[in-house]
């Protein structure tokens, strides 16, 4: 008995290996969603051989062999369906068909956590973006959307249990914040065990047209404005979502998942061609309705722009990052909201806003010295002056929680942020940084930081 299963593993293991090339016979190709098709690989470029000939071929290859997307989906199939696992190290495969983004499992496990100190530089650079915005007659208010393991942790697979008390979610909920807080997790958990409806993809790390308008309906309440009357209907059900988590395992695209729609009026027009709501930028009017919200936002409020839309007389999207806040006075804007993921947060003490430090009168004074080795740059952006600083020891950067930068008798106030390259890395380096309108002269400034509610001198 033994033999036969040999010869047919034997036998399926071939015909395996060989269907891409019998696809290459019949002119059959495949590439993978979201990733431009390769060029074909030339052996002659310019007259002379293609250096890059051999790489083009393999790239080819791998995005668009035979059956490529069929394959892979097969396999995961396999792995979801009998083994209870991903195939794939970005999606953890749950209980009852759902799936969730390993990039949030940290927040799951309660690990990720920011120290007293980064809390405190987290609410500095709240204040600094609230009471610039405060100036300009505009009411500020962030809004974090809970990740989906937030959510539905009990379907989360079973080996894996949250091991700290809280995460950096709890911890904001915790605190005083600086810019008002927009709190909408327990609406949602409470909307969730009340009415038993799904408020979250199972097959994609959004919420569904469902939780958005508890997210909407809640965000409006706490803004004082009203909303549509969106969860006393009965939304229309339809299975022609394509999940995000869905689609890494299964690029054939054969694994649709419910979303729904609700009756909405539809009196607001954009004020240029919208691609997608993945767009970067773009504008709502509808002159039914008063008010002008600015929107700093990630890929949740996808969800949020139709609801949003039908809400305000204009609306404008924003989903460049580090968030821009120069045209913000002339655009007349009456209210601002920060929408983030949580499984972003930690992004937010990494990339300073393109908000300009105003120069004022010298008002802090510090008592204390403390020299210590710090990095600065200079380099003109987007019109406006840069200054990057990083900390030589990050163990004493870690302790400085506000920064005065002193030039000529003036003063700057600086986001105790440094920006380094790679602000998907969740590593957070200590340093300062502001945008001026006129260059700093490196040379020649004087650094004040705050250490334990005292003033010192750094350099």
């Amino acid at each position: 008995m033994k033999k036969p299963m040999k010869l047919l593993f034997c036998i399926v293991l071939l015909l395996t290996s060989l269907l891409p090339l019998t696809g290459y016979l019949f002119n059959v190709r495949t590439t993978i969603p979201g990733l431009p098709q390769p060029s074909s690989p030339v052996f002659l470029r310019d007259n002379a051989f293609n250096v890059s000939f051999f790489d083009e071929i393999d790239d080819a290859f791998s995005t668009s062999f035979p059956f490529r997307s069929a394959m892979i989906s097969i396999y995961h199939r396999l792995n979801e369906g009998i083994f209870k696992q991903s195939g794939s190290s970005q999606v953890l495969v749950g209980k009852d068909g759902f799936l969730f983004f390993e990039e949030t499992l940290d927040d799951y496990l309660n690990l990720s956590q920011l120290g007293e100190n980064d809390l405190i530089r987290f609410n500095r650079t709240m204040q600094m973006q609230s009471d610039a915005m405060a100036e300009l007659g505009i009411a500020s208010h962030f809004m974090v959307v809970p990740n989906k393991a937030s959510i539905y942790g009990e379907m989360m697979p079973a080996h894996l249990k949250p091991i700290g008390e809280t995460n950096l979610l709890d911890q904001l909920r915790k605190m005083d914040l600086a810019m008002d807080f927009i709190d909408v997790k327990d609406a949602l958990i409470q909307a969730k065990e009340a009415t038993g409806s799904t408020i979250y993809h199972a097959r994609d790390s959004h919420w569904n047209a469902v939780g958005a308008a508890i997210g909407y309906e809640f965000m409006m309440a706490e803004l004082g404005q009203t909303s549509l009357d969106l969860l006393s209907q009965t939304p229309v059900r339809s299975r022609d979502w394509l999940g995000d988590l869905s689609l890494m395992l299964y690029p054939d695209k054969s694994d649709d998942d419910f979303q729904y729609t609700y009756d909405l009026p539809k009196a607001f027009t954009f004020t240029r061609a919208v691609r997608t709501f993945e767009d970067v930028e773009f504008e709502s009017m509808n002159p039914t309705k008063e008010g002008h919200l600015l929107l700093f936002r990630d890929s949740f409020a996808n969800a949020l722009v139709p609801y949003l839309s039908d809400s305000f007389a204009r609306v404008n999207y924003s989903r460049v990052f580090p968030y821009d806040y120069r045209d913000v006075k002339s655009m007349d804007v009456d209210t601002l909201v920060i929408e983030i993921a949580e499984r972003n947060l930690n992004r937010l003490l990494q990339v300073t806003p393109v908000l300009i430090s105003e120069p004022h009168a010298i008002s802090t004074i510090a008592h204390y010295s403390q020299k210590t080795a710090i990095q600065m740059t200079s380099a003109k952006v987007n019109s406006l002056y840069f200054l990057n600083a990083r900390f030589a020891d990050q163990v004493f950067g870690q302790k400085v929680t506000d920064i005065k930068v002193i030039v000529d008798e003036i003063e700057y106030d600086a986001f105790p942020i440094y920006q380094d390259a790679d602000f998907e890395d969740d590593l957070i380096e200590y340093g300062f940084s502001l945008y001026t309108q006129t260059e700093l002269e490196v040379d020649e400034i004087r650094i004040l930081g705050q250490i334990d509610g005292d003033w010192y001198r750094l350099n």
